[in-house]
This record gives structure tokens, C-alpha cells and sequence, in this order.
């Protein structure tokens, strides 16, 4: 699992509030999607999906108060999903196509 933490704040910025989740908890996310906006007294800023995979375990909910590193959610990676996913090994025909194969030889 890939950890989703603040941004480093702007210097002088103590904390912010998360405003809005972008994407949803479950939701599959390519990388650099903004996954939600974090609002200081200076300015908005976008957090964006560090790599390609499924959001998960969302920890913060929205108009939160945040600090710098906190910890919001989890990313589970594109390739751990690719992992989870079971190949197809054999290959399944309809019953006209059997019979055929099997007078074929």
C-alpha cells in the first residue's frame, strides 16, 4: 500500500482543510489524477495520485483540519491488483464447438 500524506505546507502555513475528495473510496485512479483539494489560508492545492491503482481506506474525511505528512488515505498499486487477478487456464467452448474439435482429431 502506497501511503497518501499533505503535501508540504507553504512556509509560514500551520495546517489546512481537506476540502474534497475527488475520487472515492474504491475508485481506480491513474497517476497525477487530483484525488482531492486541501484549502489553506494562502491558497488551494490539489493532492494528486502518486502512481496508478484503486484509492483505499480513506482515514480523513472531508473539512477535516490537516497538518503537513498527515496521513489521508491509501493507494493500492496498479500491480498488486495485476497480482490478485486469477489467468483464465483453460478455455472454455460451446458444446458444437467440443463435439467438432473431438470428430476433427
Amino acid at each position: 500500500m502506497i501511503e497518501i500524506t499533505v503535501p508540504v505546507l507553504p512556509e509560514s502555513v500551520t495546517e489546512g482543510t481537506l476540502t474534497t475528495w475527488c475520487k472515492q473510496e474504491g475508485e481506480h485512479v491513474k497517476r497525477d489524477d487530483v484525488i482531492a483539494e486541501l484549502e489553506t489560508d494562502k491558497v488551494i492545492l490539489e493532492i494528486p495520485a502518486p502512481h496508478d491503482g484503486v484509492l483505499s481506506n480513506i482515514i480523513v474525511s472531508e473539512g477535516s483540519t490537516v497538518t503537513s505528512a498527515q496521513l489521508l488515505a491509501h493507494l493500492k498499486p496498479q500491480a498488486v491488483i495485476e497480482e490478485t487477478v486469477t489467468p483464465v487456464t483453460e478455455t472454455l467452448a460451446m458444446p458444437s464447438a467440443r463435439l467438432e474439435a473431438q470428430r476433427s482429431g
